[in-house]
């Protein structure tokens, strides 16, 4: 009877299920925008100037997109009437962010009844290099009808920007910086002094203390139980950074296929290498210098030489024999890259018919995997081959060999573990059989290596061309299993593998990132994963590069510990650390008493000599400001005059994308925001050292040559502002009272600066000093100091301005639904 019911409404039940499907996939507001006669008068949200709905919010971006390709968000465009602002808003807020924020700001300029002209907008095209009638106008207008968007629409988008702008700028205070803001911005980059220094780690002195006891361990413990492990650049000066508060953790599974051994394994032609340059000369290019004809004019009566004229250069495609080994690299990769994807169907393959065994093994998941990835290598080692090899280097004779017997070889140089053999070129090595096997050649190989290892050898499963990889005395094998301890973000972030494993090739979303999306720390409406789920597919990069399948074990929440009574409460991880702080705690006072006798001494004989006579180290600044120009630093940084965590909080030196370098720069104050491209930022993150990485960044933003940081001091870390302001006090307090030269040798200008965030004490003595000149201030210099002042207003009201937080919090934003 029900089955005949079912027949005779055959359409109306296929109806409600489609329907019921629908509002399953798009969500309830998604549906009412399907059904409602205009989708684009669904509410996103109410501000005090009234509704806001999805067709406005289309159409703000559509505003962005026309802008975007006029070119106002390009830096190497010319100037335009705000163009920098608007360059500001862009980077300070995602796409998405950006649409809704743009909306609000077209309101808030309609709502102020600010008029844009006609003539305003010509003078923008003009400014932009695009002035009505010219060539590069018509060129640019002909993208646009190329993409059915009338000029029109162009024009009107510019007008709305320029009423946007323009209605930020009537709300702007511009009061001149006064005089003695220029003065002091003037002196503090301008000042300088330089420091014979010795600094007394408190870790150093912990033998010289008692052991702790337990009453000093609970203290230890309940002082910083409710604080996070680390430094902050907000802490203050008082604090030790120490903490045992329990950050959000992960425990991660993973199974890496890395590219790098199979790559090596991969057997590759010459025809195949000619081939590949052919196609792609443009990539393999070098520069040389263009050599300049003889003068033929009149020698000159000039009695100074004249200036060296710069050198020029042409770029020229590289011959077969110059690109041979880069390309050679290339055609293996690709090869690498094609076999890895049958790996690793093969590996999601093995790891479904695991999970589907209820045997209920205890042990890890991607570990079984990976043993089941194993393959007898017996069959291609009893390979018989014939072979004569003189004094070949390493990396040729194994080439030779795997042509010869058929086999693709990874044989294991470079660094492997506890293993090296930096560069297989220096290693010459011979060979001579008729009949040999292929294992016999191996061994005989390894025995002309000196101190190499004997190794075993096993195949792969998933790779069906005959290749063999060392698993025994270096292993090399292509398939890694990994499980991690409980880490927090920034632990997980050092992780080699993990911290460099993204969901694109190119980009895409970090997997540390992913991994603290979990629902057990953002709920169930913003979470990506959660635990005991699997996540996406990674791509490794840097040099262990390759495919990653993973598995979020474990997430554990943020949680404060209860206060204790006695150690015994603590777990023995955490007894452990405790313990070691509160000996780190004592040492620091011991540090502390022992700076105080040090300069004692040092006032009558010097830093240098006082430190000599008590074994400890001293070393000389060199003069530095209390702040510092970006575009000096910059400098500093490229040209190792500095190292970066001597100015940097340690933050930084974890940071390991983009998106982390670029917002602890503009946490810092270093600059507003900058652009780098992609492809620039990849190379940096895979081979470059941080301190050219950060160079290139601020570069990169020409606007960030005025602004200022806090003062960077040779061998100092100074990691956070209270620390880096109580260190500048103390050392500028030791400039001369007499500012003229020359100094008086006696008596010896000396401080003692505790640390704490450095656990360390910091004796300094002054070893030189140059003052302002009140000239070079009055000639110069108090202009470029208002200007950096401007600026720095400049930036500081941008980011109040568009920044999205601040747009919903001016205009009283509330979202739909909330």
């Amino acid at each position: 009877m029900a089955l005949g019911f079912f027949r005779r409404r055959q359409k109306m039940m296929i109806i409600i299920m489609v329907a019921l499907m629908v509002s399953f996939l798009v969500g309830y507001q998604g549906l009412s925008m399907l059904f409602s006669k205009k989708p684009g008068d669904v509410l996103v949200g109410r501000t005090r100037l009234g509704d806001l709905t999805y067709g406005r919010q289309s159409a703000a971006d559509a505003d962005l997109r026309y802008l975007d390709q006029l070119g106002l968000i390009d830096r190497n465009k010319p100037y335009a009437p705000g163009k920098f602002e608007y360059i500001f808003f862009r980077e300070m807020n995602s796409p998405g962010a950006a649409m809704l924020g743009y909306a609000m700001l077209l309101d808030e300029a309609k709502e102020a009844g600010t008029v844009v002209l006609n003539s305003e907008v010509d003078a923008f095209f003009e400014a932009m290099g695009l002035a009505e009638g010219s060539a590069e106008y018509d060129a640019k207008i002909s993208e646009f009808r190329e993409k059915s968007i009338p000029s029109k629409w162009v024009r009107s988008a510019v007008a709305r920007w320029l009423a946007v702008y323009k209605t930020y700028m009537e709300a702007q205070v511009d009061t001149p910086p006064s005089e003695p803001e220029a003065l002091r911005y003037y002196r503090d980059e301008n000042e300088k002094i330089g420091l014979r220094v010795v600094r007394l780690a408190a870790k150093d002195f912990v033998k010289e203390t008692d052991n702790v006891t337990d009453a000093q361990i609970v203290k230890q413990f309940n002082t910083y139980r409710m604080d996070f492990p680390g430094i902050r650049p907000d802490m203050p000066l008082e604090k030790f950074a120490f903490g045992y508060r329990q950050p959000n953790r992960v425990q991660i599974d993973y199974l890496l296929l890395a590219l790098e051994p199979i790559a090596r394994g991969v057997q590759v032609t010459d025809v195949e290498v000619m081939n590949y340059w052919k196609e792609n000369k443009g990539q393999f290019v070098r520069r040389e210098a263009v050599s300049r004809p003889a003068s033929s004019s009149a020698p000159s009566t000039q009695t100074t030489m004249p200036a060296e004229p710069p050198t020029e250069y042409r770029t020229v495609v590289m011959k077969f024999s110059e690109a041979y080994e880069p390309a050679l690299v290339r055609v293996k990769m690709q090869k690498a890259s094609r076999i890895i994807q049958e790996v690793l169907a093969h590996a999601q393959q093995v790891l479904t018919r695991i999970e589907q065994d209820t045997s209920g093994s205890s042990r890890p998941l991607y570990e079984r995997v990976r043993e089941a990835m194993f393959s007898d290598a017996k069959k291609r080692l009893d390979r018989k081959v014939k072979v004569r090899i003189v004094s070949q280097p390493l990396d040729r004779a194994i080439a030779i060999l795997a042509k010869t017997s058929g086999v693709g070889i990874c044989f294991p140089w470079g660094v492997e573990g506890t293993w090296k053999l930096a560069d297989p070129k220096n290693v010459k090595v011979s060979l001579k059989g008729d009949e040999m096997t292929l294992g016999a050649a191996l061994e005989k190989i390894v025995l002309q290596i000196k101190g190499w290892p004997k190794l075993s050898w096993s195949s792969c499963k998933g790779i069906r061309n005959p290749m063999i990889f060392p698993t025994g005395g270096v292993a090399m094998f292509p398939v890694v299993a990994g499980r991690t301890d409980l880490l927090g973000y920034r632990e997980l972030s050092r992780d080699e593998i993990l911290r460099s494993s993204y969901t694109a090739p190119r980009s895409g979303r970090r997997l540390p990132d992913v991994a603290f999306m979990a629902a057990e720390f953002v709920g169930d409406d913003r979470a990506q994963i959660r635990a005991g789920e699997k996540g996406p597919k990674m791509y490794a990069r840097g040099d262990r590069r390759g495919m990653l399948l993973w598995r979020l074990r474990q997430a554990v929440a943020t949680h404060i510990l209860e206060a204790i009574n006695t150690p015994a409460a603590l777990d023995e991880r955490l007894r452990k650390q405790v313990t070691e702080d509160a000996k780190i705690l004592a040492g620091y006072a011991a540090a502390l008493k022992r700076g105080k006798e040090l300069k004692k001494t040092a006032s009558d004989v010097g830093l240098d000599k006082a430190a000599d006579a008590d074994k400890l180290d001293s070393f000389v600044t060199g003069l530095f400001s209390r702040r510092i120009s970006v575009g000096r630093l910059a400098q500093h940084l490229l040209s190792g005059q500095i190292e970066l965590e001597a100015g940097l909080p340690s933050l930084l030196a974890d940071t390991d994308v983009r998106g982390s370098i670029v917002s602890t720069l503009i946490n810092l104050g270093v600059v507003g925001s900058f652009s780098v491209p992609d492809e620039v930022i990849t190379a940096l993150l895979d081979k470059i050292e941080l301190r050219f990485r950060v160079f290139y960044a601020l570069l990169m933003d020409r606007s960030v040559a005025l602004r200022t940081v806090g003062g960077i001091v040779r061998g100092v870390p100074l990691p956070t502002r209270a620390v880096r302001e109580h260190f500048m006090k103390a050392a500028f307090s030791l400039v001369p009272q007499n500012v003229d030269p020359p100094y008086p040798d006696k008596p010896y200008a000396l401080a003692v600066t505790p640390l704490p965030a450095n656990k360390e004490i910091i004796v300094m003595q002054r070893d030189d000093y140059r003052p302002i000149v009140r000239g070079e201030y009055e000639s110069s210099g108090r202009a470029r100091a208002m200007l950096a002042l401007r600026f720095s207003r400049w930036s500081r009201s941008s980011s109040a301005w568009f920044r999205l937080s601040a747009i919903e919090k001016r205009l009283g934003f509330i979202r739909e639904g909330q």
